[in-house]
């Protein structure tokens, strides 16, 4: 069996030379002279015609017969071999092998028999553990996770990632032909059906393992395609209640973003996370973008107080390289922070030893380590605070209940509520960056705070992901064609009411609730939030990191909303007995540093963590857009 193994190998090499050496009809024959003979008869039909006016390419149809072959080699190289024949940089090459071969019928339909040998049902975590490529042979005697399922799954996802990877290989033309044939012959009469399932178990597993699909789909042809797929083909501006008849399967996994079943929205709200990965220009405008467009969420009555040309407070989120690179000692502003620079800075190098990352990102977290320590100090330096201090919350035996709007709206009405007055940066030379990241980093009270006594949690240690996470956007982003600054609000329509659009709607409702959901559902929304605050778009930059632009009456923004939940959890915080100390010790057990233990009012502590760990995060992708994008090197860093 070995010499035929490699007697294949060789005849694969011929084959592929003798296409490109034009012996296979599907290159045009030299002209011939009437008086040179033929080498074939000159009647009947052609050779290597199954029928008359039909070519038959046998090379082709018994490599996609050996495929199935049950010795693995044997199909392992033939798989090399159709790799190697699609991969032929003819034209005619590939036109023929589209039109007049079963190469796109036969693989997307062993899809769909891998497909149905999957069990009805299965674990989403199960699913997302499985990792297949192609040519690689699978064993189950020493896997310590096996689930029912597990070799069958990993089957099918093994011949999607050969999918994957020919048409990433292949002609172009081959490649569209294919990609168009998984969608169309698979995934649309397969897939579709399956995820607009009623029932809640089968939907589940639909969900997941198309999440996994898209994951492991790095060819941009089938990428297209699953977007496609997904979100539809419309571009234009969402308006409410028009979402199911842009895309029924878009409209139906957005809802269940928000179902009543957690694990459901988890899985929904996980294949959104992994769409807007993607490298994908179209995820974005179809899901937030066409909504920003015109800058609804943009009070322009009040333009000629807050824009005479641009908004102050805007932080530009261009991506070239026209503005110029501040000086570290500019970076931020010592003196308003009232952070002692010679005691401080020397301690908080030391923190900055690893050599792996950037220059820029090193200054980022110097600088911000000067915020973070500020909070921690709680404003020391500066003189009496203008927030309440930290001090223990009385004790009432009220029990936590909701409290009313009314109540909220009186907290949200006061002076602390204010970016501008909350922070310290009120001296005139201030950057607008710095209002910005101090209006998130001081959203949460002091006194219901808890990462200030626990070592490892403090603001600096989201600028390293958030520095390397919005590289890569700026990257997979830079042939976008997205705008370097915001569209002038004189030429932006104003006979438009604003829509969020339906996905930001659902995440700004759950992340209203954060207070009261599972902590695994908080941290999935909080996740999909931050993807798009990374983005460098300047609209959505606008709309979900700058808390100082004037909103149109009605409209939400995400500083808006974390505004809200956080009054709403300092109301609720003071009706706990002994808050403070429950509120470190779930801390503690969530980061695995204390014992497991009953606490009372368990799902609100964890919710008052994810918010306080969320308003770090957006305050570290706040400030490291401003920085990376002032850095003439950033993208080559």
């Amino acid at each position: 069996m070995f010499n035929f193994v490699s007697v294949l190998h060789s005849a694969l090499h011929f084959y592929a030379f003798a296409l490109t050496a034009s012996l296979f009809p599907w290159q045009q024959a030299p002209p011939r002279s009437e008086g040179t003979p033929s080498s074939s008869p000159s009647k009947g039909p052609d050779a290597s015609s199954g029928h008359e006016g039909t070519p038959e390419y046998n090379i082709i149809d018994s490599l996609l017969s050996l495929t199935q072959s049950p010795d693995s080699r044997i199909a392992v190289k033939s798989c090399e071999g159709l790799m190697l024949l699609v991969s032929l940089p003819e034209q005619t090459a590939a036109d023929c092998a589209v039109k007049h071969t079963r190469l796109c019928e036969v693989l997307t339909d062993r899809l769909s028999l891998l497909h149905r040998a999957l069990p009805a049902t299965m674990e989403p975590i199960d699913i997302e553990s499985v990792e297949a490529k192609w040519g690689l042979d699978f064993s189950d005697k020493d896997d310590v996770n096996q689930f029912p399922g597990k070799r069958q799954l990993t089957s099918f996802l093994s011949w999607l990632d050969y999918c994957d990877q020919l048409i990433k290989e292949s002609h172009k033309t081959i490649g569209a032909a294919l990609a168009f044939a998984v969608k169309e012959r698979f995934f649309v009469p397969v897939f579709e059906p399956q995820i607009m399932q009623a029932s809640e178990v089968g939907a589940l597993t639909a969900t997941a393992l198309l999440t996994q699909c898209l994951k492991m789909v790095t060819s941009e042809h089938l990428l297209h395609e699953l977007v496609l797929f997904c979100l539809g083909e419309c571009r234009d501006m969402e308006m409410p209640g028009d979402a199911a008849r842009r895309h029924k399967l878009r409209h139906r996994v957005i809802e269940r973003c928000d179902h009543l079943s957690d694990e459901l929205s988890l899985v929904s709200l996980r294949l959104f996370e992994v769409l807007l990965q993607k490298p994908h220009e179209h995820v974005t405008h179809s899901l937030i973008l066409a909504n920003l467009e015109e800058r609804g969420y943009y009070d322009i009555s009040k333009m000629d107080v807050s824009q005479p040309g641009s908004h102050d407070n805007s932080l530009n989120v261009s991506k070239s390289s026209d503005l110029e690179n501040p000086a570290p000692s500019d970076s931020v502003n010592h003196e308003g922070l009232g952070v002692n620079q010679s005691t401080d800075l020397d301690s908080e190098t030391g923190n900055q030893g690893n050599q792996d990352v950037s220059e820029t990102s090193q200054q980022d977290s110097q600088d911000a380590n000067q915020l973070s320590r500020h909070d921690e100090q709680e404003h020391v330096a500066n003189g009496p605070s203008t927030s309440p201090p930290t001090t223990p919350l009385p004790v009432t035996p009220t029990p936590p209940t909701t409290p009313k709007d009314d109540d909220i709206e009186d907290w949200l009405n006061e002076e602390k509520w204010s970016p501008q007055k909350d922070s310290p940066m009120k001296d005139k030379d201030g950057s607008p960056v710095h209002k910005v990241v101090n209006s998130f980093l001081f959203l949460v009270p002091d006194e219901i705070k808890s990462s200030s006594q626990v070592e490892g949690t403090g603001y600096d240690m989201y600028l390293r992901d958030a520095h390397r996470q919005f590289r890569e956007c700026c990257i997979s982003s830079v042939s976008w064609d997205w705008p370097s600054v915001v569209k002038p609000l004189a030429k932006c329509r104003t006979d438009i009411h604003f829509y969020e659009g339906s996905l930001l709607k659902v995440l700004f409702d759950k992340l209203s609730r954060v207070l009261d959901q599972p902590y695994d559902v908080n941290l999935q929304v909080t996740s999909v939030l931050s993807k798009l605050a990374l983005l460098p778009h300047p609209h959505l930059h606008e709309y979900m990191l700058d808390p100082c632009i004037p909103l149109t009456p009605g409209v939400r923004s995400l500083h808006s909303v974390l505004k809200r939940v956080a009054a709403d959890l300092m109301l609720r915080a003071q009706r706990i007995p002994d808050f403070n100390r429950k509120l470190v010790l779930v801390r503690q057990q969530l980061m695995g540093m204390a014992p497991p233990e009953n606490v009372d009012h368990r799902t609100l502590l964890e919710g008052a963590i994810v918010l306080e760990e969320f308003c770090k995060e957006l305050a570290a992708i706040a400030f490291v857009k401003h920085h990376a994008t002032s850095s003439q090197h950033f993208l080559q860093t």
